[in-house]
C-alpha cells in the first residue's frame, strides 16, 4: 500500500475542490504540444480520459474531489487512477502538489507556531485591542456590547482546528492600520460614532461621517479611510477631539 498526500499550497485552504473535467496536453516526439485530452475521475472506469470513458460508458459521472483542511489522502495501490487524474490536473503544481514527509512535518510544527502565537496575541492584548478585534472578527455589536473576558474566550476558541482564523489574528497584530483600528473600536464604544448597516456617523447628530462599500466590512473600511483619505485624516482630528473632551 502507497499513501499518498495532496495538499493545497501556497497556503492551506479549508476546502478546495478540484475542478473538472480537466485536461492533458499530449505532446509529440519533438516535446511540442499537439493534443489537449480532458480527463475526469469516474471510478468505475480504468481511464481519466473522457474521450475513452465516453466509448465505454456514455453516461458515466465523475466522482466530486475535495481536499479539505488542506490536505487529501489517496491509497496509490486501491485508487490508481484517481492518483493519475491528480498529478495530471492542470491545477497540479500549482494550487495544489504532493507532500513528503519532511514537508509535512515542518508544515505542521509551522502551523502549531502560528497557533501559539495567535493565542499569545488574544492572551496578552490590551482590552482596547480585544475590542478592535472582536469588531473585526466577530461583530461590531459584539465588540462594543460584550465584556472583554467574554471576547478573549470566543477569539481563543475561533482558533482551534481554524489555520485561516490564526492567520487572520496574527495578520491582525501586524497590521499598519491598527491605530487606526483602535480609534474605530474606542469611538464605537464610548458611542461617540455608531454604525447603522454599513454607514458611520455622530451619535449626538446622526450627521453622516463616512458609508463602507459593504456593510460586513465597513470597520475595517472606516480605519482604511482614516489612515489614507486626506478627508479621513481630517476626520481622525475631529475624532481625537471629541474623545479628548470625553476625559475633561
Amino acid at each position: 500500500m502507497a499513501i499518498i498526500s495532496f495538499v493545497t499550497f501556497p497556503k492551506k485552504r479549508r476546502y478546495f475542490i478540484v475542478e473538472q473535467p480537466s485536461f492533458v496536453m499530449k505532446k509529440n516526439t519533438s516535446g511540442k504540444n499537439v493534443r489537449k485530452r480532458s480527463t475526469k475521475y469516474v471510478p468505475t472506469l480504468d481511464t481519466i480520459f473522457v474521450d475513452e470513458q465516453l466509448k465505454i460508458d456514455p453516461n458515466a459521472v465523475e466522482e466530486a474531489i475535495a481536499i479539505s483542511n488542506g490536505r487529501l489522502t489517496v491509497d496509490d495501490e486501491a485508487f490508481p487512477h484517481k492518483v493519475d487524474f491528480l498529478k495530471t490536473h492542470h491545477d497540479f503544481g500549482k494550487k495544489f502538489k504532493i507532500l513528503n514527509i519532511e514537508e509535512d512535518e515542518e508544515l505542521e510544527l509551522m502551523a502549531f507556531e502560528a497557533s501559539d502565537k495567535a493565542k499569545k496575541n488574544i492572551t496578552t492584548a490590551k482590552d482596547s485591542v480585544i475590542r478592535a478585534m472582536a469588531i473585526e472578527f466577530i461583530s461590531p455589536s459584539a465588540g462594543q456590547n460584550k465584556s472583554v473576558k467574554s471576547l478573549r474566550i470566543s477569539l481563543r476558541k475561533f482558533t482551534e482546528n481554524n489555520p485561516d482564523f490564526v492567520n487572520r489574528i496574527n495578520d491582525f497584530a501586524n497590521d499598519s492600520f491598527n491605530n487606526e483600528k483602535l480609534m474605530v473600536s474606542t469611538l464605537l464604544s464610548k458611542k461617540v460614532i455608531k454604525l447603522v448597516g454599513k454607514s458611520f456617523s455622530w451619535a449626538d447628530s446622526d450627521e453622516s461621517i463616512y458609508t463602507a462599500s459593504q456593510a460586513q466590512d465597513a470597520p475595517k473600511s472606516l480605519a482604511i479611510w482614516l489612515k489614507n483619505d486626506k478627508a479621513g485624516r481630517q476626520a481622525m482630528s475631529s475624532f481625537v477631539e471629541k474623545l479628548e473632551k470625553l476625559k475633561d
